[in-house]
C-alpha cells in the first residue's frame, strides 16, 4: 500500500505542477479531468485515497496557500518554484485536513523533492510543513 500511495502523491504532483503557473488551486477543473482520464486508478483504497487529497487541495486552496505563505517567511506563493510550491500543497492537504500522521507527510514530501525539485526544494518543504506542523501543534 505504501509504494501505492507514493505513486499517488507522485501523480498528483504532476497535476498540481501542471495546474501552479496561473491557476489557484481551487480552479482545478480541467487539471482534474485530465487527471482522471490519464490514471485511471486500481482498487478503492487508492482511488479513494488520490481524490480525497485533490478534493481537499481543490476544496481548501486559498486556505493551503495562506498557510505556506505564513510559514515561508522569505518566500512568496508566486515566486516559488511550481515543483516546490505542489509538493506543499500536496503536503499541508495531507496535514491539516486528511490528517495523515506529520513524519509520514514531512518525508514523503522530502522523497518527492529528491526526485522532482531542486537541490534546495527537500529543505525548503521540510522548513515549510515543517513550521506548519508547529503552528498545528505537532511534532514534525
Amino acid at each position: 500500500m505504501k509504494k501505492r500511495r507514493r505513486v499517488s502523491r507522485e501523480r498528483l504532483i504532476q497535476v498540481l505542477y501542471a495546474n501552479a503557473s496561473g491557476t489557484a488551486p481551487g480552479e482545478l477543473t480541467a487539471a482534474v479531468e485530465a487527471f482522471r482520464a490519464l490514471y485511471p486508478l486500481e482498487g478503492d483504497e487508492d482511488r479513494a485515497f488520490t481524490e480525497q487529497i485533490l478534493g481537499t487541495v481543490v476544496d481548501h486552496g486559498p486556505d493551503i496557500d495562506e498557510r505556506i505563505n505564513q510559514a515561508s517567511r522569505n518566500w512568496r506563493i508566486d515566486r516559488m518554484d511550481a515543483v516546490d510550491l505542489a509538493i506543499l500543497r500536496l503536503g499541508v492537504a495531507e496535514m491539516v485536513w486528511l490528517k495523515s500522521p506529520v513524519p509520514v507527510v514531512i518525508n514523503e514530501a522530502v522523497e518527492l523533492a529528491k526526485i522532482y525539485g531542486s537541490e534546495k526544494s527537500q529543505r525548503f518543504g521540510n522548513g515549510v510543513l515543517h513550521k506548519i506542523s508547529t503552528d498545528l501543534g505537532g511534532a514534525g
